[in-house]
């Protein structure tokens, strides 16, 4: 979760849309994936 929040602050970001980081949503799919298995 805390890569969520690193990833969160970085300058050079790829956007989904105009409300979420493509590298968020990446952390936030493994993190709960992670859950899961």
């Amino acid at each position: 979760m805390g890569r969520f929040f690193i990833e969160g602050m970085r300058t050079d970001s790829l956007w989904i849309g105009e409300w979420i980081r493509v590298s968020q949503a990446l952390s936030l799919a493994l993190f709960i994936g992670a859950i899961v298995v």
